[in-house]
């Protein structure tokens, strides 16, 4: 090839790339130059590759605009950086979608089922349909039969820390300590299984119940950048199926599957339409009355709703709990404040229950503060369904957008000193009562919030309020507290650090 013909290759080469690295919509937010491949992955990943929401905030002042546009690989998307555009974004009615990507097709057969990666008709339908009839069981209200059981739950975990530890607990209690999150994780699992199913796992069955978490936790700890990578480039898995989160995320989904594809087979098999035990027997019977239609209504969906409902509660809630308790180790000052309103309240004779959560403020303040600086740092991406005006930029239809939650909770000019834990901001500097308005939003807004928030609140709540009674909590000799923004990992939540071992002991 002669040099003038190279010279005009490479011109026209360098033109292309350019022209694909700058090449944005009119009036879209600013943001970095995408790169091949990648897209923008490369700067988030160089920038912070363990914590990519703090990558984006960091883009974004760069940019000095609290909405920025960047690539994962070939899907363009925006992301909200402050409390104020975070809120905005996640009540946007355009923005309420769901991403058609590779890791929300390979967790349901290559298909879209479910309630978290579906969208439009077939997800207002069948949320609609799964929310009506979960409330029956407790789920989104007041219920006593499953708070009675919860307490049962929370006292299985009293009797742990206690001392009275079985043959099947052993694996996270020992000479006085106990394993985080792992403690929590058999009991957390028998709430959300009592709405489910009506079933409850024996203890026997607690260390298959923890394998389980562990392995869902690794699904959840796949969702950081490398799971972007995966999206925009899902023949990687074939090149090192152990990288960018392939593995953990193929093996937590797969047992995942395997214990509720039981679950819905014992329930297909001792099914009776005329004594219906929890929601899963309500699916069937919706499937019963639906046969011969063309029904969204399905086996497959039933599969993916209780996966959806049931995985939060198997890995978010105890790690909640485990960072509730290393925030009590890190502040004792604040834990004992806790006990002590605890014990004018309620004594000590009995466990906290839901009736006293109103006369409670501090230790409500506790859990949320708690959920402010541990909660899910970027949600699950929304796409716009529509093209749309956002803060004064466009955002054409199909563009996913990401409302950065770690930022919007860190946010200075809404959280004073937002990286220390103060449970003191959620109070009524006056009185003490809790705040009218929660400022933090862990679960979400509009019509992507949480469908499990009071639920999970609420479970959460009367763990930690048995533990901040009856016990006190502190490291084993020689070892650190765990720093929140150093040791913990993120992922689709933050969970914190494996082999977490903590020393506790009764308060007299």
């Amino acid at each position: 090839m002669s040099p003038i013909l190279l010279a005009v290759f490479f011109i026209a080469l360098v033109a292309c790339l350019l022209r694909h690295a700058f090449n944005r919509p009119p009036n879209y937010p600013p943001g970095p130059p995408r790169l091949p491949l990648w897209g923008n992955l490369w700067q988030v990943m160089l920038r912070d590759y363990r914590s990519p929401h703090k990558a984006l905030l960091a883009l974004s002042k760069d940019y000095c605009s609290a909405l920025i546009s960047v690539y994962v690989g070939a899907f363009p998307v925006v992301v909200a950086n402050d409390h104020e555009t975070v809120h905005a974004m996640l009540s946007h009615p355009a923005f309420q979608g769901r991403p058609d990507c590779f890791t929300a097709r390979i967790r349901s057969f290559n298909r879209l089922h479910g309630i978290f990666f579906t969208d439009g008709d077939y997800w207002a339908q069948q949320r609609r349909f799964s929310l009506r009839h979960l409330r029956d069981y407790g789920f989104g209200r007041r219920f006593d039969k499953l708070e009675a059981m919860v307490l049962e739950e929370v006292q299985g975990i009293v009797n742990i820390l206690k001392g009275s530890v079985s043959p099947y607990d052993k694996d996270v209690a020992r000479d006085g300590r106990v394993l985080l999150p792992e403690l929590f994780a058999a009991h957390s699992t028998n709430t959300v299984l009592a709405v489910l199913t009506g079933t409850r796992l024996p203890p026997e069955q607690y260390p298959l119940a923890r394998d389980l978490s562990r392995l869902i936790k690794g699904f959840q700890r796949a969702g950081n950048a490398s799971g972007g990578a995966l999206d925009a480039t899902p023949w990687l898995r074939f090149l090192t199926p152990s990288g960018f989160g392939f593995k953990d995320y193929k093996t937590g989904n797969d047992a995942l599957l395997d214990f509720m594809s039981r679950q819905i087979s014992e329930h297909k098999g001792s099914f009776d339409g005329e004594a219906i035990r929890g929601f899963c027997d309500k699916y069937l019977l919706e499937m019963q009355g639906r046969a011969g239609e063309n029904s969204s209504f399905t086996e497959l969906q039933l599969l993916l709703t209780l996966m959806d409902y049931f995985f939060p509660a198997s890995t978010a809630i105890p790690s909640a709990l485990a960072f509730a308790v290393l925030n009590s180790i890190a502040h004792p000052d604040k834990a004992d404040r806790a006990h002590q309103e605890i014990k004018e309240v309620v004594g000590l004779d009995r466990l906290p229950d839901l009736n006293d959560r109103v006369n409670l403020p501090y230790t409500e303040a506790f859990l949320r503060e708690t959920l402010r600086m541990t909660g899910t740092p970027l949600t699950l991406m929304h796409r716009a369904t529509e093209d749309s005006y956002f803060r004064g930029f466009y955002v054409p239809k199909d563009t996913l957008l990401v409302p950065n939650m770690w930022a919007a909770h860190h946010d200075p000019t809404v959280y004073e000193k937002p990286f220390e834990f103060m449970p003191e901001r959620f109070l009524q500097h006056h009185s003490g009562q809790l705040k009218r308005k929660d400022t933090s939003v862990p679960f979400g807004l509009g019509k992507r919030l949480c469908a499990g928030e009071t639920f999970a609140r609420q479970n959460s709540f009367l763990f930690l309020a048995a533990l901040l009674q009856g016990f006190r909590f502190t490291m084993p000799d020689g070892a650190a507290v765990p720093e929140t923004e150093e040791d913990a990992v993120f992922g689709f939540i933050m969970t914190p650090p494996d082999d977490l071992w903590v020393q506790v002991a009764e308060r007299v």
